[in-house]
């Protein structure tokens, strides 16, 4: 098979969106990779061919890589607004931050971190 033949093998499985398939995909592209640098030769000489084939394997290489960042973001998403409830905000703060309108993990880490609940927050708030 070819390097766009195995791409687009990469994608199919990338597209399962299970972490499993998109690291499969992701051992696909770097094997192509490896091949191809090793059809150059030791000097290099990468032919048209070789150096296109290499672009569109980074290129679906950095996709893949995205892919698999999103796994995590989606599931954070989606507990997110599935527990977490919209919160009325009215009149000043009792501290500040307002940490009531934190999502749960965060609430979570403020009220276990040391001090006074937002240490957490320090570099964000004291930039």
């Amino acid at each position: 098979a070819c390097a766009s033949e195995l791409c687009f093998l990469s994608l199919v499985l990338r597209h399962a969106r299970t972490p499993l398939l998109i690291s499969i995909s992701e051992r696909v592209l770097l094997a192509v990779m490896e091949q191809l640098r090793m059809r150059a030769g030791p000097r290099e000489d990468e032919t048209p061919d070789v150096q296109a084939g290499l672009r569109l394997c980074a290129r679906f290489l950095d996709e893949t890589k995205e892919a698999s960042d999103a796994i995590g973001v989606e599931a954070y998403l989606t507990r997110a607004l599935s527990v977490d409830e919209p919160l009325l905000l009215s009149g000043l703060p009792e501290i500040q931050p307002r940490l009531s309108v934190l999502d749960a993990l965060c609430q979570n880490r403020a009220h276990t971190a040391q001090n006074d609940g937002i240490a957490f927050l320090r570099t964000l708030l004291n930039p």
